[in-house]
């Protein structure tokens, strides 16, 4: 049985337990609360707080462009609220060679990850840790949408650790191409692993907040009809970018590949009902069914805001509706750019 402190095998986490911080409790009920500032938060409350967020303050979460400061302002404001955002750094991954559980603790007794908001309070431009003569010049955070490895066991990557050298790969391909400085929200990591209904529930602002969203993306099987890889493209879609990236692990790559179906180099996507896709517990098609409902009324503001008279987007076709089942979005595959 899967429980809330697991994460379901299409990428999300489970949050649907009435017994929260427990392996052996099936996530069936619709009762999980977040422990936040000492008040309990059930996923309704915290939904409902982000949406008010969004329709509140459009101008700063549905952009393309992001004002991190802005963002972070609003993270403040909603402290207590909402269960705050953490970042992990890919040098991190890179020194452990794997993706750390959220309440794993470093050799100083911290953990591996970083609130945003302390984050953007403390950063500027630094030196490379492998080039003193070239710094980062900017802070991107990166927000990955992954199926995990070994759902039945409760772990996120494989025995190779193919998702961790992958997020390493990208953040030297960021830092060595863009002089980015990337920071990223991965759910094993970056949401308590023990209580995960409202990092659910957050799961919009988290998307919104992002620099960039990337997909370590499986062709074939039924990757595309998993009902959380579909809400996260959907969220992602409406509230970040219509574009979209994707990173294919190195070995089903080559496998593709020496087969003569060497993956598209860049594809369009197909948006497809989250609340109609696949599910491994049943009783999250609830909160399928409310994040997609949310995308679904976001989309015309994040046309109004980024891509309206945008010739770029006009010419790719986007509308000012999102249909599921119709609407595309445009994505490449990072493989041929990142060497990974």
């Amino acid at each position: 049985a899967v429980s809330a402190s697991t994460l379901l095998p299409e990428g999300r986490m489970g949050c649907s337990a009435s017994k929260l911080g427990t392996l052996d409790e099936p996530t069936v009920a619709a009762t999980a609360v977040l422990q936040v500032s000492g008040i309990e938060l059930s996923f309704d409350e915290v939904h409902d707080a982000v949406c008010d967020e969004l329709e509140a303050h459009p101008e700063v979460w549905v952009r393309e462009s992001k004002e991190m400061g802005l963002v972070v302002e609003r993270f403040k404001a909603l402290e207590g609220s909402v269960p705050m955002m953490h970042l992990i750094h890919g040098l991190a991954i890179e020194k452990l060679d794997r993706l750390p559980r959220s309440d794993e603790l470093d050799d100083e007794g911290k953990p591996y990850w970083r609130t945003l908001e302390d984050l953007h309070a403390a950063w500027k431009p630094h030196p490379f840790e492998n080039d003193p003569t070239r710094e980062y010049k900017k802070l991107n955070v990166v927000f990955l949408s992954h199926r995990w490895s070994k759902p039945t066991l409760g772990l996120p990557d494989d025995d190779d650790n193919t998702k961790a050298s992958i997020v390493v790969k990208q953040s030297k391909y960021g830092r060595d191409t863009y002089e980015t400085d990337n920071w990223w929200w991965v759910d094993w990591v970056c949401a308590n692993q023990n209580n995960t209904a409202g990092h659910i529930a957050a799961l919009p602002l988290y998307i919104a907040a992002s620099t960039e969203c990337f997909s370590v993306y499986i062709p074939g099987g039924d990757y595309d009809r998993r009902g959380w890889i579909r809400c996260e493209r959907a969220l992602s879609a409406s509230l970040n970018s219509p574009r979209s990236w994707k990173m294919i692990p190195p070995k089903v790559f080559a496998e593709c590949t020496a087969k003569g179906e060497p993956p598209e180099k860049s594809e369009w996507w197909t948006l497809e009902d989250p609340f109609g896709g696949e599910a491994t517990v049943e009783g999250d098609r609830i909160y399928l069914a409310r994040l997609s409902a949310l995308a679904l009324k976001m989309w015309p503001v994040g046309y109004a805001c980024n891509w309206k008279g945008d010739n770029k987007y006009a010419e790719w076709g986007y509308q000012s509706e999102l249909v599921y089942g119709e609407t595309k979005i445009y994505t490449w595959c990072m493989n041929y750019f990142a060497g990974i």
